[in-house]
This record gives structure tokens, sequence and C-alpha cells, in this order.
């Protein structure tokens, strides 16, 4: 029994969970991690554990099959072998060509290309030595296309790819070299190319799951033609550097209504953009989503064109809108020295059937941050003008200011099934205005149940007269969520004998009640008004 117990831990686990260890620690579904220094030494540290351990990863083609083609030549040669017939994942960076690997190796690649399923080739514009960015400016060579062409030639036997990820980054080609289809590759199903140009020709059935790919130069027709032969996708991202030049964005082009809607019944998730509207439009239209689907789309907006256009302009989208039972408004709130988003204002929604739309809409002119408040209030009055929701269950508004309680008052007066409201502004004063009757005599949101001002300043007795009134109607706020900081309340009398009954008041006028000392706003941006 004492010789049992001086046996090392190592050698006591059985080979095949040992085999589960060492795969687990050395397989990576990013390639381009494995040129990292790190990834050899976690094999140094595999193979000094024991003799044992190191007999076990020497049997194990899988162990072998991660390869990089900036290691040294005989490592690569030895990974080879040593992976016997299992299939190849191989990553290839600009660093394998300028140091002569690439050339010096292509033969030997292109002969195991018939058992490489995960290929990814990734080219930086940059280098980062000593943590210094520094530029690379040179053009990517044309032995590095032309391997790329043949690769996805009808000659090409690389018909075991299952995952091609291109990545040439920061490399923005005004005129992208089209290097060929993915026709000629039947069991590919993972696919990333933001840089390149190909025809989007597949076989039928095709086995796609994964796309990620860019969308300049293609036409919504085109992404529609795509998808169409793609039934097994399950995450769809089309891609397009967000640029304040509108005139480079993917252009809308139709052959007309197609005769049915294609049936992605596999997708998740679903991004596209940036591009305008009607592009947008025209391929959402085209597809059927299954339920709990996320959508994503980024809209440019053309000059001048208000933030509710999209909703205007769009039968689908309007439609869209007033189907959802939930629905999120968010403004990004301008800072000096910040950098922006991108994507100002955000409206997200969800359907009765769990689909949900995550639509970002741009700022239309870059100079032009400084009248976001203009065009929040205007965007609130437009939506207003809509008419009523009468789905909607949820609403979460976020901006930094909020127009006027009048205005609010129609907004709210066309939601009569909502049930939760959250709010998250500067000054919520208007807000709990629009909340009264205005001498009617039923109040707005007669359905209303939770109230969430957290992060928002307010006046508890204007807040406490409100929800008495509501009550007194027979529409009683059962939950309430405040920010409560005496000295950062948004008072008109800042007499501390009412306000501190109305604060004790709201707590005993809701059925759950629960209040926070943080705020949204800072007193650093308070300054900056």
């Amino acid at each position: 029994m004492s010789a049992i117990t001086r046996i090392p831990a190592a050698l006591k686990i059985p080979a095949e969970i040992v085999t589960i260890i060492q795969r687990h620690l050395i397989s990576t579904d990013d390639l381009q991690a494995l040129a990292d220094p790190k990834y050899s030494n976690t094999w140094r540290c595999l193979g000094s554990i024991c003799a044992s351990w190191r007999v076990i990863a020497l049997g194990d083609p899988y162990l072998w099959s991660h390869v990089h083609l900036v290691w040294p030549e005989h490592v690569v040669m030895l990974c080879l072998k040593r992976s016997g017939t299992s299939p190849l994942s191989l990553g290839i960076d600009k660093d394998s060509f300028y140091s002569g690997n690439f050339v010096q190796m292509i033969g030997v690649i292109t002969s195991a290309l018939p058992r490489i399923t995960h290929l990814d080739i990734e080219w930086r514009r940059y280098d980062q030595p000593n943590g210094n960015l520094v530029l690379d400016d040179r053009q990517v060579p044309s032995e590095v296309w032309a391997w790329i062409t043949r690769l996805l030639s009808r000659e090409s036997p690389a018909t075991s790819l299952s995952r091609l990820r291109f990545q040439f980054f920061n490399r923005d080609l005004h005129e992208p070299l089209n290097v060929g289809t993915l026709r000629h590759l039947p069991k590919l199903s993972d696919f990333y190319c933001r840089s390149l140009v190909l025809n989007l020709a597949l076989l039928k059935p095709c086995l796609l799951t994964k796309v990620d790919i860019g969308i300049r130069g293609l036409t919504s027709q085109d992404i529609i033609s795509f998808l169409a032969l793609a039934p097994l996708l399950e995450h769809v991202k089309f891609f397009h550097p967000h640029q304040h030049d509108r005139l480079d964005l993917s252009q809308f082009e139709s052959d007309g209504d197609p005769p049915f809607r294609i049936q992605l019944e596999h997708l998740k998730t679903f991004q596209a953009g940036w591009c305008l509207d009607v592009f947008a439009e025209h391929v959402i239209r085209s597809i059927s989503f299954p339920p709990s689907a996320k959508i994503t789309l980024r809209i440019s907006r053309p000059d001048m064109a208000p933030v509710m256009e999209i909703f205007f302009s769009s039968s689908h989208f309007e439609t869209t809108l007033r189907s959802s039972v939930s629905l999120s408004i968010i403004v990004e709130w301008f800072q000096r020295d910040k950098l922006l988003s991108g994507h100002p204002f955000l409206f997200k929604l969800t359907l009765p059937d769990g689909i949900h739309h995550r639509i970002e809409i741009d700022e239309w002119d870059s100079s032009y941050t400084y009248g976001r408040i203009q065009e929040a209030h205007s965007m609130f009055l437009a939506l207003a003008s809509l008419g009523p929701l009468p789905q909607l269950r949820q609403i979460f508004i976020s901006s930094r200011t909020l127009p006027w309680a009048t205005s609010l008052n129609t907004l709210l007066n066309n939601l009569p099934a909502i049930e939760e409201i959250a709010v998250r502004t500067r000054d919520a004063t208007s807000f709990i205005a629009a909340l009264g009757s205005r001498k009617s005599p039923r109040p707005p949101c007669p359905s209303l149940r939770k109230l969430d001002l957290r992060g928002s300043k307010f006046d508890p007795r204007q807040l406490r007269d409100i929800i008495v009134e509501r009550g007194d109607s027979n529409y009683r706020l059962e939950e309430l969520y405040v920010s409560i900081d005496q000295q950062r309340l948004r008072l008109s009398n800042p007499d501390p004998v009412t306000l501190s009954a109305a604060i004790r008041n709201l707590r005993s006028i809701t059925d759950q009640y629960e209040e926070t000392d943080e705020y949204w706003t800072s007193s650093s941006e308070e300054e900056d008004e």
C-alpha cells in the first residue's frame, strides 16, 4: 500500500482522461493564437510532466493537427508527420510569408489540402513590436492572392474545408480582388471574409451555418440570392464599415417580389449594416425568421433625414414597431472628449413571437452632435404621432433630456396596454407630469403597474401627487424604483419637512418600493452644461 501512495498523481490518471486533458489544453478555435509563444510553452509543460504523458501525447494524432506556418520549418514538418491522416487546422499570417516559410513550404501545404478542415489566413497592416504600433503598408504579395484563388478553384483538392477565415485587417481594397467562389467547398459550414470579393454562388444543398462577410459592392438582391441557398444558417453577419460617405453603401436592387420567403428555420442571430433602410427592408422582408431570433440592423441615414424616417418610409418597420410588446429607445449622451459609438440612436423591439430587433441609427452629420437634444425631442414627437401602440407592454427610455409634458402625454396616451415603464434622464419632471390625467377622466397608461426612475432626478412631492392621483382613480401603481439623494434631487422647493414626508409617502403608497443612491449623470457632466 505504501508503494502505491508514492506513485506520482499524474501516473494515477487513466490514459483516456489524460488524452482529454491534453486535447483541452492544446486545441483552439483561434488558429492565430498558435503563433503566440505561450502556445509552445504549454507544449513544453505537458511534455515535462512525466514520461507516460509524453508517450500518450506522441500517440495522439489530434494533438499534432493544429499547425501554424510561422513555426520553424522542421516543427511544421514534424507536426504534419505525427498528425498522420487526421484532419488538419492550419494558420497562416504575414510573418509566415516574410519569414520565407510560405514560399518554401507551399508545395507541402498544398499537398496536405485534402485533409485541411480549418484554414485561417490573417494579414495585419500594423505590427506591434515592444508594444508600439508600427505601420506596415506593404501590399499583400501576389503569391498569396494566387494561392487563395487556386484554393477556391474547381481544380483545388480542398474539398474537406469546413471552416474558412480570411482576415485582412485595415486593408480596405477600393477595387477588391475577386479571388474565387465558394461553390467548390461542399463541406463549408463556417465562413469569415470581410476584405475580399467572392462569388457567393453556393452548392445546393449548402451546409453553411455561420457566415460573416463584407457586403461592399454587393446589392440587396445578391444577399437574398445567397441566403436562399443556405437554409441551415444559424449566425449571419453582413458587415460594412461605418463611413460618412453614403455613396459607398451597398445598394438596393430587386428582381421583384419573390414568390415565397426564405425559410431560415435554424437562424439565431442576424446582423446587417451599415446600410440604407431600403437595403435592410428588402433583405429582412425576404426572410421568414424563427421565434426568438435576434436581428441587428445598422442604418445610415441620408443627410438631414429625421430619426423616425425609417419607420415612416417603410411599412415593414412601421408594422414591426406597432406589433412590439417591448420597446427600448436609447439616445446616446454626447460628451466632449469622448468617442462616439457611431449609433447615437438605438431602438430595441421585441415581437410577440420573441423575435428581437436591434436597430442602430447613425448621426447624419458628425458635426451635428450638439443638436442631438433637439433631434431627440423631434423623435419623441414623431413617435407620438404614430398613434396607438396597442400591444406594447414594456418601454424603456434613455435620453439626456425629454420634451415638454404635453408632448409626452400624447405619447403615453397611445400606450393603453403598457405595464412597465423605465426612464433614465437628467430630469424626469416632464415625464412625471405627463403621467397625470391632465383633466382627463382616465390617466394615460391605465395598465401601468411598474415605474422605474432609477438614475433620474425628480421631485418626490410631484411623484407622490401623481401616484396618489392615479390611485384615487383606481389606477394604482404597484412597484416603484427610484434614486434618492437629497443633494441631487430635482427640487422646486427644498423644504426638508415636506420632502421627507413625500419620501415616506412613496414607501407606503406602493406594494413594492426600492430606492438607490446611484445617478446616471455625474457632477462633471453637470458642469459641462
